[in-house]
């Protein structure tokens, strides 16, 4: 991504919760479900979500998916920037987490370009297609992603 255009997504998160859509209704709770639109056209490209979001612990799951006529395109990118900055800056969660089929190298290096962290494997976790499947625990710390997308985040005192 050109440096403009993560800069130009960054300033937005700091201060902007993601958008809803009319006719979606916002939630007492941090868990989301929200469409990424594409601009240009207006239409549903993919979605992004986040699930379990503890408060009190300080953690919550992230969940994203981009149609693969879509994909490579930076939609997933600026989703996960835009939310990630929010949760982290806004809500003030100190974690996410994200599971991975061990088959998917695109979702994989996009958590590690999020500033994510592999931190587990959960071996023949799921079975679909004929055979089963790992799933890969990713982690990422509101300080990793601050370091990473160049931004300080809330500051705590104590």
């Amino acid at each position: 991504m050109p440096g403009g255009h993560r800069d130009r997504v960054r300033a937005r998160s700091a201060a902007t919760p993601p958008s809803l859509r009319a006719g979606l209704r916002a939630v007492e709770s941090d868990n989301f479900l929200l469409a990424i639109t594409d601009r240009q056209h207006g239409g549903m490209v993919g979605c992004i979500n986040t699930t379990q979001a503890d408060p009190v612990a300080g953690r919550f799951y992230l969940g994203l998916a981009v149609a693969p006529e879509h994909q490579r395109k930076g939609y997933a990118w600026e989703a996960g920037i835009l939310l990630l900055g929010y949760m982290f800056g806004e809500r003030r969660y100190q974690k996410a987490q994200a599971y991975v089929h061990d088959f998917n190298e695109v979702s994989q290096a996009g958590m590690l370009a999020f500033g994510a962290t592999l931190e587990g494997r959960l071996r023949r976790h799921d079975f679909f297609a004929g055979r089963y499947h790992d799933n890969l625990i990713f982690g990422l710390t509101a300080e990793e992603f601050f370091a990473a997308h160049g931004s300080t985040g809330p500051q705590v005192s104590g």
